[in-house]
């Protein structure tokens, strides 16, 4: 078992992430995480097809914050009519409980 797990992100939810001063779950309720680390934000938005938000930053968080993984799956492809818009691809986990922000390092990845 790894001793971190990534979430990857906008610069613009860091800030809100560090205001609050929590890593909350989104409104399905869960919040995603995996044991991939990808350098450029490009890799990680295709690889775990986000899609919505620009994929800046990634929180490294601590394995031990993490209580258990609620569930965890490969990601499918996103895709618009016959375009494909992100590959997926990657493995995710996810989690419902709320991580406390002073327990993540956050990392800029690079540009494309």
């Amino acid at each position: 078992m790894p001793n971190f797990l990534f979430h990857y992100t906008s610069c613009e939810s860091v800030q809100s992430i560090s205001a609050s001063g929590y890593l909350r779950p989104g409104q399905s309720g869960k919040l995603y995480l995996t044991e991939d680390l990808y350098t450029a934000g490009a890799e990680a938005a295709n690889r775990l097809a986000i899609t919505g938000k620009p994929v800046e930053v990634v929180g490294v968080v601590p394995r031990e914050r993490v209580v258990g993984d609620e569930g965890s799956e490969y990601v499918r492809s996103v895709r618009l009519g016959r375009a494909l818009l992100r590959e997926g691809g990657g493995r995710e986990l996810w989690v419902s409980q709320v991580i406390q922000s002073g327990a993540i390092r956050w990392l800029e990845l690079s540009a494309p």
